[in-house]
């Protein structure tokens, strides 16, 4: 890896190693995962303004439904982007037919 390169790297639970995702594919997986982190804030922000609000019981439960699946609704699309990253970041590790079989593991 040269110096200043970004890398991602995931720890495989079943072997216990390290795979390096493709550099070019950072700055995506970044962004979406920040997008993730902003939305579960704001969401619980406004579950927590919802509770603290002196709205009746089932009012709340209601709001509290219509909440959650708003939360979802804005976050699939981003999940199902991360979804295809990850499919692309796997892919690149396969070799190719033309490529000699290797591990590309760190």
């Amino acid at each position: 890896m040269l110096k200043g390169e970004s890398v991602l790297r995931v720890e495989s639970d079943q072997y216990g190693e390290s795979v390096t995702y493709p550099p070019e594919l950072l700055p995506a997986m970044q962004s979406a995962l920040k997008f993730l982190a902003d939305l579960a804030l704001e969401h619980e922000q406004e579950l927590a303004q919802l509770e603290s609000s002196a709205t009746h019981p089932e009012l709340k439960r209601q709001f509290r439904i219509r909440l959650e699946e708003a939360y979802s609704r804005r976050r699939a699309p981003c999940l199902r982007y991360l979804s295809e990253l990850q499919f692309q970041a796997l892919a690149s590790l396969r070799p190719s037919k033309e490529e000699p079989a290797r591990r590309r593991w760190s």
